[in-house]
């Protein structure tokens, strides 16, 4: 049995975003992921709940995770537009982890990126000039609009899995940010809240995916079925018997 990435593969990314599977394709003992890779699993609110609260011990969680969640269609939408970018203009490497908190600006209604502060990072540490700079962001200005219109499960599961994943710890650390500088607690600095976040880096795809498998195992419902692998432990299961 195979289980590899489905990348980009049937998705329609031309005048409207649509998925033409909506489910993991099967050719016989082949399966591929239901979205582009195996970090789109996790682009789930429940999941990121317990995974964020594992993954950092914070005073700050409660309130910036509220923060988070009011903001987690926006994140999608963005974290998809950043990946169709980069696909387009051949940038996805370069853009992966391009994107930092201090480039993310939350309002009340909106969650936006800060294009000139990232062009910044992306002259100064990926040595892109101001020709390509600008290309990509208008492609990001276009995907953005067209993610805008289509349905928020296209956007989680066509997101590049790693630029997604990667913004949503980017986001997490703005929301930290935000809060310890509204709660105004002169023992805590609200930089160094939200770089807490980039402390451990090496442990957070393990942390997320257990997060994801625990969560499954609580909250596991017949009307996901499409969006969990379970064809694959089947497929494991009859092998076994």
């Amino acid at each position: 049995m195979g289980f590899v990435d489905r990348e980009f593969r049937e998705f329609e990314c031309s005048n409207d975003l649509k998925d033409h599977i909506k489910t993991h394709k099967i050719n016989k003992r082949l399966i591929w992921s239901r979205g582009h890779s195996i970090e789109n699993y996790f682009f789930e609110i429940s999941t990121l709940r317990k995974a964020f609260n594992d993954y950092l011990v914070s005073s700050f969680y409660q309130e910036a995770f509220e923060i988070f969640e009011s903001k987690f269609e926006h994140t999608l939408r963005i974290a998809c537009a950043l990946s169709l970018a980069g696909l387009s203009e051949d940038l996805l490497k370069p853009i992966a982890n391009s994107v930092n908190w201090q480039c993310i600006d939350i309002t009340s209604t909106s969650l936006k990126i800060d294009l000139e502060e990232w062009g910044k990072i992306l002259n100064k540490r990926q040595k892109l000039d101001r020709f390509r700079i600008q290309k990509l962001f208008n492609k990001f200005e276009v995907y953005l609009n067209m993610t805008n219109q289509c349905d928020i499960e296209t956007s989680r599961w066509l997101s590049h899995g790693h630029i997604g994943f990667n913004f949503m710890f980017v986001v997490y650390s703005k929301c930290l940010y935000i809060t310890a500088s509204d709660l105004s607690d002169p023992r805590k600095n609200p930089s160094q809240e939200a770089e807490k976040v980039n402390q451990y880096k090496d442990t957070r795809f393990r942390t997320v995916a257990n997060a994801w498998v625990r969560n499954q195992s609580v909250e596991f419902q017949g009307d996901n079925l499409n969006d969990f692998p379970i064809k694959c432990f089947w497929m494991l299961i009859n092998d076994f018997q």
